[in-house]
C-alpha cells in the first residue's frame, strides 16, 4: 500500500467531516515549509538520498565498478491542510486554492527549498502530487507531494581575441584565445515543445495529437 493510502487509513480513525478534528495528535508540528507554504499538519516525511555506482562487464571474472556519483535527493511529503485550520480564516475554499498553489509551483518549475524535522533541502522541484478525496477528506486536503533536487552547474563560454578570429592560425595554437566567459548559474525550465508536425505525419496517431 502507498504512504497516501497509509495516511488515508489512519485519518479514517479521525472523524473530521468539517475538517481535522482537535483530536488528530499524531501530526508533526515541527517548524516546517515546501517553498513559501506550510502545512497545516505534516504525516509523513521520506528522505531519499542514493548513489549512482556504474558497473562495467569485463571479459574474465565479475563485473567491475569504478567510479560513482551522487544523484539528486527525493523527499517524499503527507500533508494535510483544513478549512477549519486557523490558515484558512474561513475561507470556504482554502483546500481548493492550497492545491491550486502547489500545481502552479510545479507548473512554474522555480527550485525552491524544503524544511522538514530532519533537513533543510535547497534547489527542489516537485515530480508529482498525489490526491486523495473520499469520505473522510471531503472538506479537508491530504497531498502527496514528491520533490527531487535539481543540480545547478556554472557554465561558460569560450570567447577568441580579436586577432586571427575564425582563422586556421588561431584554431591550430589554443593559447591565442580569451580565457572562458562566466555566464552564471543555470535554472531550470520547461522543455520545448517538440516537433508536433513529424508526429501528426506518423500512421496511427490522431491528427489532434
Amino acid at each position: 500500500m502507498s504512504v497516501l493510502g497509509l495516511a488515508v487509513d489512519a485519518l479514517a480513525a479521525y472523524p473530521f467531516q468539517s475538517g481535522f478534528s482537535n483530536s488528530f495528535s499524531s501530526g508533526l508540528f515541527r517548524p516546517r515549509n515546501i517553498g513559501p507554504f506550510v502545512a497545516d499538519v505534516t504525516i509523513s516525511e521520506r528522505h531519499r538520498d542514493e548513489m549512482m555506482i556504474t558497473q562495467h562487464p569485463i571479459e574474465i571474472g565479475s563485473v567491475i565498478a569504478d567510479h560513482a556519483f551522487k544523484k539528486p535527493i527525493k523527499v517524499v511529503l503527507t500533508v494535510g491542510f483544513s478549512t477549519s485550520n486557523l490558515q484558512a480564516q474561513g475561507d470556504s475554499n482554502y483546500i481548493q486554492t492550497v492545491y491550486q498553489n502547489f500545481l502552479t509551483m510545479q507548473q512554474n518549475a522555480t527550485p525552491f527549498s524544503v524544511t522538514t524535522g530532519k533537513r533543510n533541502l535547497n534547489d527542489m522541484l516537485i515530480e508529482y502530487i498525489n490526491e486523495l478525496t473520499n469520505e473522510q477528506t471531503e472538506n479537508g486536503l491530504i497531498l502527496e507531494i514528491a520533490c527531487m533536487q535539481v543540480i545547478l552547474v556554472n557554465t561558460s563560454t569560450p570567447s577568441t581575441s580579436p586577432t586571427g578570429v575564425g582563422s586556421s592560425a588561431n584554431q591550430n595554437n589554443p593559447s591565442v584565445n580569451a580565457s572562458p566567459a562566466q555566464q552564471g548559474t543555470t535554472q531550470a525550465s520547461q522543455a520545448a515543445n517538440f516537433n508536433s508536425g513529424f508526429l501528426q505525419s506518423v500512421p496511427g496517431l490522431p491528427a489532434s495529437f
